[in-house]
């Protein structure tokens, strides 16, 4: 929504901050606590989830987005060509992964 609006501000300093939390959190809870790499997923999901939550209070304060629109899930009709073009996308990439699993074992030979 921001990018839309030609502002490119907004979205730097909320990806400054989701990383500067990231940033703090994963020594903390990979040294700190015995998560060890299981505290970096916790301070990247917690730092992410930040960064989200952000957003949304951002464009609720702004007025670019309603809260009865955030919830609404979508229509079929509204969700049909994504599911067209997301279909079409994993045959492209279902033949691709093939293509190469054959040139790999061809390789091998």
């Amino acid at each position: 929504a921001y990018r839309g609006l030609l502002n490119t501000v907004t979205p730097l300093k909320v990806s400054l901050m989701t990383n500067g939390v990231n940033l703090v959190l994963d020594p903390l809870l990979i040294f700190g606590t015995p998560l060890a790499f299981v505290g970096a997923a916790v301070a990247t999901a917690f730092s992410e989830a930040l960064g989200g939550a952000t957003y949304i209070r951002l464009l609720l304060k702004r007025k670019l987005a309603r809260w009865k629109l955030l919830i609404k899930p979508p229509s079929w009709q509204a969700l049909w060509p994504l599911l067209q073009g997301g279909a079409a996308m994993l045959l492209r990439q279902l033949a691709l992964n093939v293509g190469f699993l054959v040139a790999t074992r061809r390789a091998q030979m």
